[in-house]
Parts: C-alpha cells; structure tokens; sequence
C-alpha cells in the first residue's frame, strides 16, 4: 500500500483564500458551512500546479460552490492540501474523491484505479478523519 502524508490548510473564506499566495501545486477542498448545526461539508475537491490561480469566480464548478453554500459565497470555506515534492497529484485528488464523495465532483466517485493507497493528514483533518485507505476497485 503506498502511504502518502499531506498538509492541509486551515478553512479561509473566498476572500481569505484567494487573498493568499498559494503558490503551489496540490489539492483545494471547497466546504460550506451547514446552517443547521455549523458543521463543514466537503462539496468539491480539485488539483492544481497552481492552486492561487484555479480557485477563483472563473472556475467552471464557482456557480455550483455558491449554490450548494445556500447562494452565498460567505457561507464557503476552502483549504489547500499541500503533497510532498515527490506526490502524485492527480491520485491524491482522486483517492480523496473517491473517499469523500463529494457532490459537485462528478468523476472519480465511482472506482478508483491506483495501487492501494492511504493519505495521512498533518495540520488539520479532514472531515474528522486523520486519514483515507482505498483500495483499488
């Protein structure tokens, strides 16, 4: 099983985040906070070789974060989740599609076709987990 630690970012705003140099390669996670109790739900997960520049109004999936975020872009959080030099973005962006669900993901939901994999998280965890396993299907 291939074992990759990763580090996730604290929740920003819209503001917050893109406000950021984010300089980097890795992961974005897009949650909203639920009215309801004040929980975070994951609802997209996305890969980029420059996150700063793929998270922004002109993002093909922006209209469908602000409609799951109850039509406002302040009910939105993101975080970015930084791999090492040597990690696999495209598999890491899937492993954790694949083991989230997220709703407005449309790909990766259904099988996922890598070795076996876990991603530890350092910093913060996501969606209460410390880590995923999945295995391929």
């Amino acid at each position: 099983m291939r074992i990759m630690t990763v580090e996730v970012g604290p929740r920003l705003t819209f503001q917050q985040f893109t406000a950021q140099d984010y300089d980097q390669r890795g992961v974005y996670l897009v949650y909203r906070v639920n009215r309801e109790d004040g929980r975070f739900r994951l609802i997209y997960i996305g890969k980029s070789t420059d996150v700063s520049d793929r998270v922004t109004v002109n993002h093909e999936h922006y209209a469908d974060w602000v409609s799951w975020a109850y039509d406002n872009v302040a009910e939105l959080r993101f975080s970015s989740v930084k791999l090492p030099a040597d990690g696999d973005l495209a598999t890491c962006e899937e492993a954790m599609i694949y083991a989230f669900q997220p709703p407005v993901n449309e790909k990766c939901k259904d099988s996922f076709n890598h070795e076996d994999m876990r991603v530890v998280f350092s910093g913060r965890n996501v969606c209460g987990r410390e880590c995923i396993e999945v295995r391929q299907t």
